[in-house]
């Protein structure tokens, strides 16, 4: 049984409540919900012992969910089934209840603005369903083009902004991007040192080293001078090709620069939306 620190204050809302040791230290059969109530929520509002806090959660969820309490679970990060996980700024809490035939999962503390609820015949499928109903609010309110954005957006997405690390989620979920640059030379270790004409780390126009790790088979074969195009997800510690990288003309050569405008077919502009059609 993790031990409780000694008892300290906690504000809630303004308000000050002696807090004693949380009630979970006793067995769950023996908890009662409503005299005990106002200890655990100031034990779980206090940010001054993480520890304690988790230590709270885990015990609650333990041993209270099977008698009918709400149960808190600390989760920091959201995982969809089908999608990209989204990494939480702090930790929140998820309040898992008994209703009826269904347990729902719920993240109370922004359902003032949004409703965070899934629902299921188990925790974790209520977990999954909460965790799908944030990816759909995101993909609804987030990933949307600036025309189409209503006020009502603005202010979900506002809470969105609050609760995800969007820096931290763009790291573990990079966009494909141009490789595009020239081999200038080849160390022993496999290494390559290359002018960028686009690259990682938001290379531009600079020289760089990419290392043997990140060389694919195709790159690692071209002579030194030659330029190659390919594209990529640049991760913080790795590149993770999407196209391998191919031989290209030179950008500096006028001659190959009309080459490859000439190879791009032609292809009559007789539709709506098309551009039009290049010129001889």
């Amino acid at each position: 049984m993790p031990t409780i620190s000694q008892p300290r204050s906690a504000v809630i809302r303004g308000r000050k409540h002696a807090v004693s040791p949380p009630a979970v230290v006793r067995r769950a059969s023996e908890f009662d919900p409503w005299e005990g109530a106002r200890e655990v929520v100031a034990k779980l509002a206090s940010d001054h012992s993480r520890e304690d806090l988790m230590a709270v959660a885990r015990l609650l969820c333990e041993h209270t969910y099977e008698y009918g309490i709400a149960v808190p679970i600390a989760i920091v990060r959201i995982s969809p089934p089908s999608h990209n996980s989204y990494p939480l700024r702090r930790p929140y809490f998820v309040i898992v209840n008994r209703e009826s035939d269904e347990v729902v999962a719920e993240i109370r503390e922004v359902s003032p603005i949004v409703s965070l609820r899934g629902r299921g015949a188990d925790v974790d499928s209520a977990l999954d369903d909460l965790a799908r109903v944030f990816d759909l609010i995101v993909r609804e309110n987030h990933f949307i083009p600036p025309h189409v954005r209503k006020p009502e957006n603005d202010r979900i997405d506002a809470i969105l902004n609050h609760m995800v690390d969007w820096e931290r989620y763009e790291e573990e979920n990079p966009l494909v991007q141009p490789m595009w640059g020239r081999i200038r030379a080849r160390r022993r270790d496999g290494s390559l040192r290359i002018h960028w004409i686009t690259g990682p780390n938001e290379a531009r126009d600079t020289e760089a080293l990419l290392p043997s790790r990140d060389v694919p088979s195709s790159l690692g074969e071209m002579e030194v001078g030659r330029w190659f195009y390919g594209t990529a997800r640049c991760y913080p510690d790795r590149v993770e090709w999407i196209e391998q990288p191919d031989i290209v003309p030179d950008p500096n050569d006028p001659e190959a620069r009309r080459a490859a405008w000439d190879s791009i077919p032609k292809v009559p502009a007789d539709q709506p939306g098309c551009w039009p059609m290049k010129q001889s």
